[in-house]
């Protein structure tokens, strides 16, 4: 499907890879995209997903979500854009999920508390 209507006549517009998975998604309302999606193999083997959200409030700076899957494609590690508003200054961070470990039979047997880290500090 690369065209869908709504009962009242809004149209969101999808955009596929030869894979077959959704490169962008417009919405009636954004003026290019509402959400872009890119798929990463790095040299480590590791896989993950960025999407970038349209901001309507802050066009020119994305919501960035990035998900790190196993080879399964399950999700280990999610990242996300946040905002800290801290007396009349914003710093711009990352929240970061706890990372589970599963035994072969996908019971978690170890976690990783989460983290919030801001651009003064490393978090890639």
């Amino acid at each position: 499907m690369t065209l869908s209507t709504d009962i009242t006549g809004n149209e969101m517009t999808y955009t596929y890879d030869p894979k077959g998975r959704v490169l962008q998604i417009k919405g009636p309302k954004d003026p290019t995209y509402s959400l872009k999606f890119a798929y990463t193999l790095n040299a480590s083997g590791k896989s993950f997903a960025t999407t970038d959200h349209y901001d309507v409030q802050n066009p020119s700076n994305d919501l960035q979500t990035l998900t790190i899957v196993n080879g399964l494609g399950h999700p280990v590690q999610i990242k996300k854009d946040i905002v800290k508003y801290d007396n009349g200054t914003f710093d711009e961070g990352v929240s970061i999920s706890g990372i589970v470990t599963k035994d072969k039979f996908g019971r978690a047997i170890k976690t990783i508390s989460s983290q919030i880290c801001y651009l003064n500090e490393y978090w890639f």
